[in-house]
C-alpha cells in the first residue's frame, strides 16, 4: 500500500499494490500452483483454512478489513509506526510463521477481543473498529456453525466451496452495511480542488 500527498491541493491518494490473487490469462501455470503466494497476515480466515479454495470476492473484502485493523493499531497520522513493545504487540503472532490453521485461529481470537483495536492516535475510532471486528467475528462464527451442522447431519462439508456463504455476496453486503451505519462511505475531508477524495 502506498500513500501520495498531492502538494497543490493537499489531497491524499492511496494505492493498494497486491497481486497475490492475480494471474495472467496468457501465461499457463502448473496445476499444483496455489492461486495465492504471500501476505499471510492479511489473508481471509477462510482462505487460510482452505488454501485450495477458488477465489471469492469475500476474500478481498476480508483482506481489506484486516488491512484497516492493522493500520489503526500500528500507525499514527504521519504514516509512522506507533511505538508498541514487541512483547506487548497484539499482532505479533501474525508474523510468527505459524501453520495456516493456527494463524486463522489467532486472527479469529483477535476479532473477539473486548477492546484494544486502535492505538492512541486512532483511539477516537475504537468503537467503530470494535464494531467492525465483532461484526466479522460473528459472520465467521455463523459460517463455522453451518459447517458443523452439515457434518452433524452426515453431509459432506467442503471447506473449499464457500461461494454461497460468507465469502460470496454476503461479505460485500455486510461491509457495505457497516460503512453506511458508521458513515465511512462519506468523505469527511475533501481536498481543495474537489477532485481527489471529493464527494460527487
Amino acid at each position: 500500500m502506498g500513500f501520495v500527498t498531492l502538494p497543490r491541493c493537499g489531497g491524499v491518494l492511496v494505492k493498494l499494490h497486491d497481486f497475490d490473487l492475480s494471474k495472467s490469462k496468457s501465461l499457463a501455470s502448473p496445476q499444483n500452483t496455489p492461486h495465492w503466494t504471500g501476505t499471510l497476515p492479511f489473508m481471509a480466515v477462510g482462505l487460510l483454512q482452505a488454501p485450495e479454495s477458488g477465489h471469492q470476492i469475500g476474500f478481498d473484502v476480508e483482506a481489506l478489513i484486516w488491512t484497516l485493523l492493522w493500520i489503526v493499531k500500528l500507525y499514527d497520522g504521519d504514516g509512522k509506526t506507533a511505538e508498541t513493545p514487541l512483547d506487548e504487540h497484539p499482532l505479533k503472532t501474525w508474523f510468527a510463521n505459524p501453520k495456516l490453521d493456527e494463524l486463522a485461529d489467532n486472527k479469529i481470537m483477535y476479532l473477539s477481543r473486548p477492546k484494544g483495536f486502535t492505538n492512541k492516535f486512532y483511539e477516537p475510532l475504537e468503537e467503530e473498529m470494535r464494531n467492525l471486528a465483532w461484526m466479522w467475528y460473528w459472520k465467521l462464527q455463523d459460517q463455522i456453525k453451518k459447517g458443523q451442522e452439515q457434518i452433524r447431519k452426515g453431509r459432506d462439508h467442503d471447506d473449499s466451496s464457500q461461494s454461497e456463504g460468507l465469502y460470496g455476496k454476503e461479505a460485500l453486503t455486510a461491509l457495505k452495511k457497516w460503512m453506511g451505519d458508521t458513515e465511512w462511505n462519506k468523505v469527511t475531508n475533501p481536498c481543495q480542488c474537489q477532485t481527489h477524495c471529493a464527494e460527487k
